[in-house]
């Protein structure tokens, strides 16, 4: 069973900065980045010299928070609740992005079953985002070792 989950609005773009985005959607990003904005570690090359990713396109990351799960769609229900009013400004940015809503639950066995009520399938099919969607499964015993 899900116990806990998080839920964020991802989007990516080679066209628009975050503050164009930002500006967009009226809304601060939780994480962002620009094209050619360095990232990540600095890692040797084959040559032996050191060297600096750059992102390859804008990156722009609203989270709903983290928490206890009663139902495994708290975290969805509570993005939901802060794209709700935003639903025009997602697809006007859709000719220059890329919109995904990426949700991950934890489970507290290697079962990491989950329900999304139809109601709230209904309202992020309204958004518009690609749903991308992972069961974190815990290392417990699986049903052969019982």
């Amino acid at each position: 069973m899900i116990v806990e989950s998080s839920a964020s609005l991802v989007i990516t773009s080679s066209t628009m900065t975050v503050e164009q985005i930002t500006e967009k959607l009226g809304i601060e990003p939780a994480a962002s980045r620009n094209t050619g904005d360095p990232h990540g570690a600095r890692r040797p090359e084959a040559s032996g010299v050191v060297v600096q990713r750059t992102a390859r396109e804008t990156f722009w990351r609203l989270d709903s928070g983290e928490g206890r799960d009663t139902d495994s769609s708290s975290s969805l229900v509570a993005l939901v609740d802060l794209l709700r009013d935003k639903r025009d400004n997602l697809a006007s940015l859709r000719p220059m992005c890329t919109t995904t809503i990426i949700w991950g639950g934890f489970s507290d066995s290697d079962q990491g079953g989950f329900v999304f009520p139809a109601a709230l399938l209904d309202e992020l099919g309204a958004l518009g985002c690609d749903l991308h969607g992972t069961a974190y499964l815990s290392e417990g015993e699986s049903a052969g070792e019982l």
